[in-house]
């Protein structure tokens, strides 16, 4: 089995976690991704935008930097959140493992810490995956957090929703590694990809391996209290359950309406552009003409002078403002809807 194999349901999935990540982290990487969430306009198509020619090219990167994405799932997320946590959660543990409370995974975080991240992948991604491990110098295991888009594929035996009923999870993920290229360059990071399998074998014992970079680890039994696992220390978490099956994503609609808002704000400030940038016309100048009569470039403004032929004449066309009413009315609809979402999901 490879381990780039993806399970048919993260597939389906998988745009949509993509949308979330990217609404989430905010404009610069909504816009990073172009065409994607704001398509050029057939103008700018025409003119080799796609194909990333001149001038199609630089009209559809002013398009995009001329446009607003509101932050809409960030702060919805984060305002759900902290009205969840507003009230302190009880933390029921053994004395034995009381030290999670304070450090509960590999990178330091509490279980309050943990939690309050858990909740924010319910709401923007729907999906969070909860595994555990072990290390030597440590007595207790700790928590591993996996986000959705690194939980490429899984299996269970006959009873797929039974708790500890997993037969496989393979999680990947990216890594930074520095100095790669030895000593010469130590200081130079590169991303490679990360592929954990996590399986029951034939004995029905746990046991993992990583593979990076094409070069597979040593296949581990771990043991705890000196007996291996029976099972795959792996909890899916859903939104309203721990199937594993992906749900639905609660800040979904409120994604798509900034996206919305996101095209709608690009057209307005696009016909406003276009209204205050009206087209000289000069009539009488031969086609293609770029100097006058004197041999100086053709220049506009309070200072210029334009020289035309008798019987020559220039004047100014630009585009109709008319529907600027309608596009606004249509830009505060959307906020309304995506505000009417926030509340419905506060409910």
């Amino acid at each position: 089995m490879s381990l780039t194999s993806t399970h048919p349901e993260y597939d389906e999935m998988l745009d949509d976690w993509r949308q979330m990540r990217d609404t989430y982290r905010g404009q610069r990487e909504v816009k990073r991704a172009g065409s994607l969430y704001l398509p050029p306009t057939r103008s700018m198509i025409i003119d080799g935008a796609l194909r990333a020619q001149e001038p199609g090219l630089s009209v559809y990167t002013s398009y995009i930097q001329r446009a607003v994405f509101p932050d809409l799932v960030k702060v919805a997320a984060h305002t759900m959140v902290g009205l969840i946590m507003k009230d302190p959660a009880e933390y029921i543990l053994p004395p034995a493992m009381e030290p999670l409370l304070d450090t509960a995974t590999k990178d330091g975080e509490g279980l309050v810490d943990l939690h309050r991240r858990i909740l924010l992948n319910q709401l923007v991604y729907g999906r969070f995956g909860l595994a555990t491990d072990v290390a030597a110098s440590r007595p207790l295991p700790y928590f591993v957090p996996i986000k959705a888009e690194y939980i490429k594929n899984w299996d269970s035996f006959d009873f797929p929703q039974e708790p500890n009923n997993l037969s496989l999870v393979v999680t990947c993920e990216d890594v930074r590694v520095r100095g790669k290229e030895g000593a010469a360059n130590s200081y130079a990071w590169t991303v490679e990809e990360r592929f954990r399998a996590m399986e029951i074998n034939e004995f029905g014992q746990y046991q993992t391996y990583t593979e990076q970079n094409g070069e597979a680890s040593e296949l581990i039994v771990p043991e705890y209290q000196g007996r291996p696992l029976e099972f795959i220390p792996f909890t899916f978490i859903g939104a309203q359950d721990l199937v594993t099956t992906p749900g639905a994503i609660p800040l979904h609609g409120i994604s798509n309406a900034a996206l919305s808002i996101y095209c709608g704000e690009a057209d307005l400030r696009q016909t406003l552009h276009m209204i205050g940038q009206d087209t000289l016309v000069v009539i009488g100048v031969s086609p293609g003409s770029e100097e006058d009569e004197d041999g100086e470039e053709t220049r506009v403004g309070a200072n210029a002078i334009l020289e035309l032929p008798e019987g020559g004449d220039a004047k100014y066309i630009g585009v109709n403002g008319e529907g600027l009413t309608e596009q606004r009315l249509v830009l505060d609809d959307d906020y309304k809807k995506a505000n009417a979402e926030g509340s419905r999901l506060l409910e």
